[in-house]
């Protein structure tokens, strides 16, 4: 499985720079391998890794951006479910009507990135 890195920094995904930078800072200081004993000099410099790891990535806004939509694109996505009021022919349709995902930031990253074609198989945004 693939390494989280706002779990890694311990920060919330709509963390802004100076969030990030921060936490960055307060996990190095307490990771650094030269400011743990020597018994956890392994477990320090493995964390250690991961934490400039991560930040090499969440620090730079055109990397965050790269790794946040992977991230979307990783996840299976279900098919939408159809409310009551839906016939189950009608349920795109349906589904675009209550739930509105164009302005999503996610899918506006997306077309920006030009994967629209991921989130038109995935989420039809047209009405027929």
């Amino acid at each position: 499985m693939a390494l989280d890195y706002y779990s890694v920094l311990n920060v919330k995904r709509k963390a802004s720079d100076d969030e990030v930078k921060r936490a960055y800072k307060r996990q190095a200081l307490i990771w650094h391998p030269d400011k743990n004993p020597a018994s956890k000099q392994s477990e320090a410099e493995k964390k250690f890794k991961q934490i400039s790891e991560a930040y090499e990535v969440l620090g730079d806004p055109r990397k965050r951006l790269i790794y946040d939509v992977e991230a979307i694109k990783s996840v299976q996505f279900p098919p939408p479910r159809p409310s009551s009021s839906c016939a189950p022919a009608a349920a795109p349709r349906c589904h675009q009507k209550h739930h509105n995902r164009q302005q999503h930031p996610d899918i506006v990253k997306l077309r920006v990135f030009g994967e629209e074609g991921f989130w038109v198989r995935v989420h039809p945004t047209s009405c027929n």
